[in-house]
C-alpha cells in the first residue's frame, strides 16, 4: 500500500507536536506500507530524502494557513499537486484543519477517488481579521474537506 502525508511544515526542520506526531506514524507505517510524507519548506527545488523508513518530500511551497495570508494559495497549490501526482497513492493523510497543504491533499483525494484521512488540531485565532477569515474558510472550503 502507499501512503501520502501531507503537512506544511516536518520533523526534522521543525520538532513540535504534529511534526512529531507525523514523524512518529510514517515511522510506523513503513513497516507495513510505502508511506512518503509530502512537506512545506522555503527551498528553491523539491527536495527529497529518506529517513528512518519513510520518504520525505519537501516541496517549495509557502507555509501558510488560511488565517495568515489566504491570497497565497495559488503559490501552493501546482507545486504540491504535481508532486502527489507523480505516485499513485492509495491513500492521502492530511495533518492540520485549515492549512493550505491539506485542502491540496483534500482536491487531489477528491479528484482521484482515494480515501482521505484529517486529523485536526487545535490552534485558537485571538485577533479579530483572523477570527473573520477562519470564519469564512469554515463557511467555505473548510465544509469541503471536513465532508469528504
Amino acid at each position: 500500500m502507499k501512503i501520502a502525508l501531507v503537512t506544511h511544515t516536518s520533523f526534522p526542520e521543525f520538532i513540535g507536536g504534529r511534526e512529531n506526531h507525523v514523524h512518529h506514524l510514517a515511522c510506523g507505517l513503513s513497516k507495513i506500507a510505502q508511506v512518503t510524507v509530502f512537506s512545506g519548506g522555503r527551498i528553491k527545488s523539491e527536495d527529497l530524502s529518506r529517513i528512518h523508513g519513510y520518504t520525505l518530500v519537501r516541496v517549495p511551497m509557502s507555509q501558510i494557513k488560511v488565517s495568515s495570508n489566504p491570497l497565497q494559495y495559488y503559490v501552493l497549490l501546482p507545486q504540491l499537486y504535481r508532486a502527489l501526482h507523480r505516485e499513485r497513492f492509495e491513500l492521502v493523510h492530511a495533518f492540520e484543519y485549515g492549512s493550505f497543504s491539506t485542502d491540496v491533499a483534500c482536491l487531489f483525494a477528491r479528484r482521484h477517488r482515494l480515501p482521505f484521512i484529517l486529523t485536526v488540531y487545535g490552534y485558537q485565532l485571538n485577533r479579530p481579521l483572523g477570527k473573520a477569515v477562519k470564519k469564512i474558510y469554515d463557511l467555505g472550503f473548510g465544509r469541503v474537506v471536513l465532508s469528504y
